[in-house]
C-alpha cells in the first residue's frame, strides 16, 4: 500500500458557472443549418462552484485518503480558491498566483438529457507552461504518479517530459485539451504515459488525429481506459477487454466533474495495489457521489461511507 505517497495533479483551477437549461438542445439546433448558427438558451438556475480539472480531481483523491499536489495557476480572485483547497488540508505549494490576470472559468450549460456546451476561458492558464512541475523538485517521499490532465498545452508536453526523466508513472487525459495538442505532441505524451483515459468521443478523436488505433497505443501504456457515462467504462489491456458496470445513482442532477471524480477514484484504487477491475469500480462510485450533487466539489463521503457503497453495489468488500 502507498496511499501516503504524492499524486503530482497538472491541470486547470477554475471557478464552474453551472447552467440548467430545461429542455433538450437538439429540438433549438437545425442541422442543416449549422454553418449560421445562431441560438440562444434561457436558463432556468445559474451557480458558481470550485473546479478546474485538477481542483476537481484532488477534492475527491483527498477524501480517498490520498496525497494529492496540485501544479496549477490561479488569477488575482483566486484567494477563495486557495482558502478552500487549505480548507480540505490540500496542498497549494505549487500553486501560483498572477495578479494581473483573473481565474479561468468555465461556463456550462446543462440541458434536461445530460448534454452539456461549455465556454471556457483560460485566464491565468496562459501562465501554467512556467510553473515548473512538482517532479522537478526534491521531495520527503517518492511521488506515486502523474495526472497529466486538460490545462495549457505546453504545461502539458514539459509535466510529461518532467516526469518521464523522473521515471514517475503516468495517468495522460487530455480531455479538452486534445484539439489543441498537434498530433506529434500527442503522440509523445501517450507514447510516455502507463494510462491513457478518455471517455469514448475522446478515443475516437485520439484515433483520428494521431492514427493511433487501439492495438497501436496499447504498444506504448499499460491501459486505455474508456468512460461510457452511465454504461459504466472499459479497460482494455494487451490481453483482455474489462467490462466495468457503473455505479447506480440515486438522482441525477449534475453530470459535472464526474469524470474527474472517475480519475481520482481509480488512481487511489491503484495506489492501494488493487486490480483494475476494483480501481475503476472505484472510479464509479467517486463518480456517483458527484453526479447526485450539483458542483463538482459539493459532494463528500468518508471513507467508511465509501466502502460501505463500494460493497452495496459490487458486493465486494475494499478497505482504504
Amino acid at each position: 500500500m502507498q496511499k501516503n505517497f504524492p499524486i503530482f495533479i497538472s491541470g486547470s483551477l477554475a471557478y464552474d458557472v453551472i447552467m440548467d437549461f430545461p429542455d433538450e438542445f437538439r429540438r433549438h439546433i437545425l442541422p442543416e443549418h449549422l454553418p449560421i448558427l445562431n441560438v440562444s438558451f434561457g436558463v432556468t438556475s445559474l451557480r458558481r462552484y470550485f473546479g478546474g480539472t485538477a481542483g476537481n480531481i484532488a477534492f475527491s483523491l483527498k477524501m480517498l485518503g490520498g496525497f494529492p499536489l496540485i501544479v496549477a495557476p490561479l488569477g488575482s480572485d483566486g484567494n477563495a480558491y486557495v482558502e478552500h483547497l487549505r480548507k480540505w488540508k490540500i496542498p497549494v505549494s505549487f500553486v501560483k498566483q498572477y495578479k494581473s490576470l483573473e481565474t479561468a472559468c468555465a461556463y456550462i450549460t446543462t440541458d434536461q438529457k445530460h448534454n452539456q456546451i461549455t465556454a471556457f476561458y483560460f485566464g491565468a492558464l496562459v501562465k501554467a507552461p512556467l510553473l515548473p512541475s512538482p517532479a522537478s523538485h526534491s521531495l520527503q517521499e517518492p511521488c506515486f504518479m502523474t495526472i497529466i490532465a486538460p490545462t495549457h498545452k505546453d504545461a502539458m508536453v514539459n509535466h510529461v517530459k518532467h516526469s518521464t526523466l523522473k521515471k514517475i508513472p503516468i495517468m495522460f487525459d487530455p480531455g479538452q485539451a486534445i484539439t489543441m495538442l498537434s498530433a506529434d505532441e500527442l503522440r509523445f505524451c501517450i507514447s510516455r504515459a502507463k494510462f491513457f483515459i478518455g471517455n469514448d468521443y475522446e478515443m475516437k478523436l485520439i484515433m483520428k488525429r494521431t492514427g493511433w488505433n487501439k492495438k497501436k497505443i496499447l504498444e506504448h501504456v499499460s491501459a486505455i481506459i474508456i468512460t461510457l457515462g452511465s454504461q459504466g467504462s472499459k479497460i482494455f489491456t494487451r490481453d483482455m477487454v474489462i467490462q466495468v458496470q457503473a455505479c447506480q445513482v440515486k438522482k441525477a442532477v449534475d453530470p459535472t466533474g464526474a469524470g474527474d471524480a472517475y480519475r481520482a477514484g481509480f488512481v487511489a484504487g491503484y495506489t492501494h495495489g488493487f486490480d483494475l477491475k476494483v480501481c475503476a469500480q472505484m472510479g464509479s462510485v467517486a463518480a456517483a457521489y458527484v453526479v447526485e450533487t450539483f458542483g463538482t466539489q459539493q459532494h463528500y463521503f468518508s471513507p467508511v461511507q465509501f466502502e460501505k457503497r463500494y460493497f452495496d453495489e459490487y458486493k465486494q468488500k475494499i478497505i482504504l
